[in-house]
């Protein structure tokens, strides 16, 4: 699939917001285990886990595997339930990525998701992004933290 550089962008950049979200999700919890407080200490292991968090809700949430177990990943010790597939904070970033791509109706989202407070239209790349084979994420932009 060839897609255009400034949808590329737009899709790394929803991504992104998706991702902050999560960690402050994290970051506030009470009841976050101290080894996740020691992952979102580290850039790398914080990346890993914040998409790993994406890529479960993703797989949790889509139609052809909805919530059967065999498809779905597991973490121990288990993230807090603020960020599980299942959530609204999930499901809404999921939803937002899944409607940018026209591909949310193969996902399973309560009827009550809504979008997150983000404002999805406003999130564009402020900057050129240039990516190189080396990089591991789709964007680098000015808003992105996580």
């Amino acid at each position: 699939m060839d897609i255009e550089r400034d949808a590329y962008n737009k899709a790394g950049e929803l991504l992104s917001l998706s991702l902050n979200e999560w960690a402050k999700t994290l970051v506030v919890s009470s009841s976050l285990h101290p080894v996740w407080v020691e992952v979102l200490g580290d850039p790398l292991l914080r990346r890993l886990l914040l998409r790993f968090i994406f890529c479960r809700a993703a797989h949790s949430l889509f139609k052809a595997t909805n919530h059967k177990a065999e498809f779905l990943p597991t973490c121990m010790p288990p993230l807090p339930e603020s960020v599980d597939a299942g959530s609204m904070l999930s499901q809404s970033c999921v939803m937002r990525v899944a409607s940018f791509f026209g591909a949310a109706s193969q996902f399973s989202f309560a009827e009550l998701t809504t979008w997150p407070d983000a404002d999805t239209e406003g999130a564009v790349v402020k900057e050129p992004v240039h990516v190189t084979a080396g990089d591991s994420d789709m964007t680098r932009s000015s808003t992105s933290s996580f």
